[in-house]
C-alpha cells in the first residue's frame, strides 16, 4: 500500500493529520475526529485489492504447467 501512499503524499498526511491543529497545545488535546483517516487507509486498501485482483485474474488464465493438470485430486501425494 505504500506505492499508493507515495503517489498522494498530499493526501496521506492531511487524512493522517485528521484536521488537528499541528501543535498538542493549540488544541489537540481534543480527541480526534477518525473518519478521514478510517476513509482514507479503507480507499487505499481497496486499491491495493483491486490491483492484487487483476493480477490474480490475469495469471489465472495464462497457461498452466501440464504437471500442474496431471494432478487429480483423488490421488493422494506423500512426502516423506
Amino acid at each position: 500500500m505504500e506505492e499508493y501512499y507515495f503517489e498522494d503524499l498530499h493526501g496521506y498526511y492531511r487524512n493522517l493529520q485528521m484536521g488537528l491543529p499541528p501543535l498538542y497545545y493549540d488544541g489537540r488535546a481534543n480527541p480526534p475526529d477518525l473518519v478521514p483517516w478510517i476513509e482514507y487507509l479503507v480507499r487505499i486498501m481497496a486499491l491495493a485489492y483491486e490491483k492484487v485482483a487483476n493480477l490474480a485474474i490475469q495469471f489465472s488464465v495464462s497457461d498452466v504447467d501440464p504437471r500442474v493438470l496431471e494432478l487429480m485430486p483423488e490421488k493422494k501425494y506423500y512426502v516423506f
